[in-house]
């Protein structure tokens, strides 16, 4: 099973990371909310050349399929509205996931994007937050 996926590099004021964005493997193909990670953005993951990698990955709320597709600014969350947007995304690579492993506390799959293939092994550490290494093929 392939599930698509998106790196997207989320900029607002003060704050720079890269949101990860996985169709999620428990719905149907192409329905359903993605899953979404907050990485750092020193996590390499758009860097052109493929080393070992180790982060932080912070679990976001399951996110809308445009993002999918989507660049560009990022609407203010209207529950907590204070006049300003969250901020921009632009897309920084594209690809699909083949998903190994997919449990409460484990996630390990094969993440292919254009630049780069990666094996992923994520451990939850924290309610919402995975230890990910990053390994290339």
């Amino acid at each position: 099973m392939l599930l698509r996926t998106v790196l997207l590099r989320h900029d607002r004021t003060g704050d720079s990371h890269i949101d990860w964005l996985i169709e999620h493997p428990h719905h149907p193909p192409h329905t359903g909310p993605l899953l979404a990670f907050r990485l750092p953005a020193a996590c390499g993951l758009a860097s052109a050349s493929p080393l070992p990698r180790k982060c932080l990955a912070y679990q976001l709320p399951d996110h809308r399929r445009l993002y999918l597709t989507y660049q560009g600014p990022v609407s203010p969350n209207k529950k907590n509205f204070r006049g300003r947007g969250r901020g921009r995304v632009r897309r920084i690579d594209t690809g699909h996931v083949t998903p190994h492993r997919f449990s409460l506390d484990r996630i390990d799959l094969r993440l292919t994007l254009r630049r780069a293939t990666w094996h992923v092994h994520m451990r939850r550490v924290a309610i919402d937050t995975w230890s990910a290494a990053f390994i290339p093929v």
